[in-house]
């Protein structure tokens, strides 16, 4: 079935209150909708949701805004965007704080070397994708396929405990495989259902250029 996919698309789930733009030539973001340039990838955030650019400036004014409601969260939130930068994330972006929860987006970009193909993808990425996301310890791992704007895409759903917050997580994954890469948007709530709106509202706005 090809080569796994453990490591970079498990961090994608790691870091849950982050937010973050990582890569030399980073996406950008004017108002609500999202454009990177190199990977050509278009669109919409959430309302009221930020994007931070890890260029190795001072992020510390954007977190001062997006931590305005929870002012403790910004020295969590600083390393966690130290550790972002390093991860190569080629985006995240953060929501609203509610109860010391940062929701999330995020994006890893992969080589589809080893993928399956063709009638088979569906059925054997939900297999393979499953079999990662259990073995890095997350619960309640249901994987399957959901009809976006563009088409068909493998979906995962899953819950994990947090460190920055006392209860439990809720993930939300899309696979999107294109033109020799697998786009891997993770999307990280306090709750499936917030989740998935979230996963919604980005996934039947996506679009390629």
């Amino acid at each position: 079935m090809g080569r796994r996919h453990t490591g970079r698309p498990l961090a994608a789930v790691a870091l849950v209150a982050v937010l973050a733009l990582a890569g030399a030539s980073p996406a950008s973001s004017a108002g609500g909708r999202v454009h990177d340039a190199k990977y050509g990838f278009t669109f919409n955030l959430p309302a009221h949701w930020q994007s931070v650019p890890l260029s190795g400036g001072d992020v510390s004014g954007l977190l001062n805004l997006i931590t305005k409601a929870d002012p403790s969260m910004k020295a969590a939130l600083s390393a966690q965007v130290t550790q972002a930068a390093k991860s190569g994330f080629r985006f995240f972006a953060l929501g609203p704080i509610r109860n010391k929860f940062a929701p999330n987006i995020n994006i890893i970009v992969e080589p589809v070397n080893g993928l399956p193909t063709g009638t088979s993808y569906y059925n054997e990425m939900g297999v393979e994708v499953k079999l990662n996301l259990v073995s890095a310890g997350l619960k309640n791992v249901r994987t399957g396929t959901v009809a976006l704007s563009l088409g068909k895409v493998v979906e995962a759903t899953y819950s994990l405990k947090t460190k920055l917050s006392a209860s439990t997580a809720f993930g939300v994954q899309f696979y999107l495989p294109h033109k020799g890469h697998l786009f891997i948007v993770t999307f990280t709530s306090w709750s499936l259902a917030t989740a998935r709106s979230d996963s919604l509202t980005v996934g039947n706005s996506w679009g390629w250029s």
